[in-house]
């Protein structure tokens, strides 16, 4: 299994803190602010040199320590939502014993005073997994629901009976598992555009509900640059194929330019194959960046092999988005 990784990151600094309290009370403009500010790193990987290639990663997992990723992103325009209702309940959404959604958004509840829930797929077990621990010390009120009821997610009957029978109260603000949805896009499309003026040939991201990469390829498609980089999302899990239709429908919308790699989901969320496994922990001892296998790991893994087959051309500057999620790797130990 997995070699438990030291983490070289840098503390989060001050000012990103005092950022994100900004941003509780001035969103929209403290929002733009963080995503402008964000580092791109070089990063040092024999691989990609040999080859002539430049490849750095944008450190969105160093945004915060527990609100950072694209989970900041995609709860973003779900806060900006919340701010909008008159009668502003409690945030509620649904997710895994793991979710890195459940933790960011637990994170912002803390932060901001705001009440959440979260409603776990799966009966209670006798012992909480560490991330389920982690937002419930942070203020979250957990409802566990069987695998059966959490099919009906997405429907509005289902949500008021969960409001009456859980007592919610008045003004509840339901976000998508995974903060999908439209408000989900918001954050994400201001990233697009964002990145879409930057010199890059290629932006490259792991993709779950596909939020993120819808939100990218509007705002990269919006920009005025006939040289805006080209998107690739690698879905982690088997549902790639439910994904690639609405994004089909958004690139012809926008012009932008984008490719889905299929082939990387090795069987489906969360697995990890020993080739994926060596393969990871490969690359952290080399490069020292510290990924995990259910996301970024699969996005590096995926280069690597196109790297390997000559897919760039020498002198391609390519961009991989570090989304977080380092808090969910706890599983694998």
């Amino acid at each position: 299994m997995l070699q438990r990784m030291s983490q070289k990151t840098s503390p989060i600094p001050p000012e990103t803190r005092r950022r994100l309290s900004q941003y509780l009370s001035s969103p929209d403009t403290v929002f733009s602010q963080i995503v402008a500010r964000v580092d791109h790193e070089r990063l040092n990987w024999s691989l990609a040199e040999e080859q002539g290639l430049e490849v750095f990663v944008r450190r969105d997992d160093r945004i915060d320590l527990m609100l950072s990723g694209n989970k900041f992103y995609k709860l973003h325009g779900h806060y900006l939502a919340w701010r909008a209702q008159q009668q502003r309940g409690a945030i509620a959404s649904f997710g895994g014993a793991w979710s890195n959604h459940l933790y960011a958004l637990a994170a912002l509840g803390h932060l901001a005073g705001i009440p959440t829930m979260g409603f776990i797929r799966g009966e209670k077990p006798v012992q909480l997994s560490p991330t389920l621990r982690d937002v419930q010390a942070m203020g979250m009120r957990l409802c566990f629901i069987s695998r059966q009821a959490y099919r009906r997610r997405h429907e509005a009957a289902f949500l008021s009976e969960l409001e009456r029978h859980y007592a919610l109260g008045e003004g509840v603000y339901w976000v998508p598992e995974g903060g999908a949805g439209k408000p989900g896009l918001l954050g994400c499309e201001q990233l697009g555009a964002c990145l879409g003026t930057l010199a890059f040939d290629d932006i490259v991201l792991a993709c779950g509900t596909g939020t993120t990469l819808l939100g990218l390829l509007k705002g990269v498609g919006q920009c005025d640059n006939a040289s805006a980089p080209r998107v690739t999302g690698v879905p982690v899990l088997k549902a790639g194929l439910s994904i690639a239709l609405p994004i089909l429908f958004e690139t012809a919308l926008h012009h932008a330019r984008f490719r889905l790699l299929q082939q990387f989901h090795c069987g489906g969320y969360a697995r990890v194959p020993e080739q994926l496994d060596r393969f990871v922990n490969d690359f952290h001892a080399e490069t020292d960046l510290a990924i995990e296998p259910v996301y970024t790991g699969k996005v590096f893994w995926a280069l690597a092999q196109l790297i390997q087959q000559r897919r760039y051309a020498r002198g391609s500057r390519i961009l991989v988005l570090h989304t977080g999620g380092m808090q969910g790797q706890r599983t694998l130990f």
